[in-house]
């Protein structure tokens, strides 16, 4: 049974893991081998600021190295928009709008 709502009490619900440590292996050439296995249903890609703050882990020596950039949280948005995949990482989580 599928109801309609005039004022929803909820427009949108998210489901999703956080990764402690962050997956810092994880690099933006994964997610664009991820997105040709994704980009027939979520046509569309869009770069975001990552949620919460993604840190090196502690044993990590701290210099500025390409390795420790902050990657962006990457969306991937269905066609009908109703879904989004949300991955960065220490993160992925589902929308449904």
């Amino acid at each position: 049974m599928k109801g309609r709502f005039r004022n929803p009490p909820i427009n949108e619900l998210i489901i999703g893991a956080y990764f402690e440590p962050p997956v810092i292996a994880l690099r933006s050439e994964h997610i664009g081998l991820l997105w040709s296995r994704l980009r027939h249903e979520f046509p569309v890609v869009k770069q975001r600021k990552p949620l919460g703050i993604v840190e090196p882990p502690p044993r990590a020596v701290l210099t500025i190295s390409e390795e420790f950039l902050v990657m962006p949280r990457f969306w991937f948005v269905s066609k009908d928009k109703v879904h989004l995949i949300q991955v960065q990482k220490n993160a992925f989580l589902l929308n449904w709008r």
